[in-house]
């Protein structure tokens, strides 16, 4: 069994408040955001469309920034997901540049540098957004 995210594109509308929701659960600072959301303009005139994606980790099958952490701050757990323990993190930034998807990121605290990843709560489990949303938790088996 895995955790993860499922998002459909022909859903979204690039209302960003899955980005707000986000920010919010995890109440994160001014400028720290775990999930991005863009919006994209593609064709010519006259046939111009516009699409929007959003992107927070992957929950990798096999995933690179766990791989390149050198001391396991970076770590798969049992569920499926990928996570982060601060406590072990040397702030070596390794993860960083290791994920294809530019996923972790390194923030710059004022008493010691911390890496912060998107942190994919159990509490969410309980949870669904409502039917009409473009993204939703989803469970699946490998």
């Amino acid at each position: 069994m895995a955790l993860g995210f499922y998002f459909d594109m022909t859903r979204c509308i690039g209302c960003r408040a899955c980005q707000v929701a986000c920010k919010d659960k995890n109440r994160l600072d001014v400028g720290t955001i775990y999930r991005t959301a863009d919006s994209y303009e593609v064709g010519t005139f006259p046939k111009v469309k516009m699409y929007s994606f959003s992107t927070s980790c992957n929950h990798c099958q096999n995933p690179a920034c766990v791989s390149a952490c050198p001391v396991g701050a970076m770590y798969k757990a049992e569920d499926g997901t990928v996570l982060h323990d601060d406590k072990l993190c040397i702030g070596c930034q390794a993860c960083v540049s290791a994920c294809p998807y530019d996923v972790p990121q390194y923030i710059e605290a004022s008493a010691m540098p911390a890496l912060r990843s998107v942190q994919p709560a159990v509490s969410l489990l309980a949870w669904q957004p409502a039917p009409t949303a473009a993204w939703t938790l989803a469970i699946w088996t490998s």
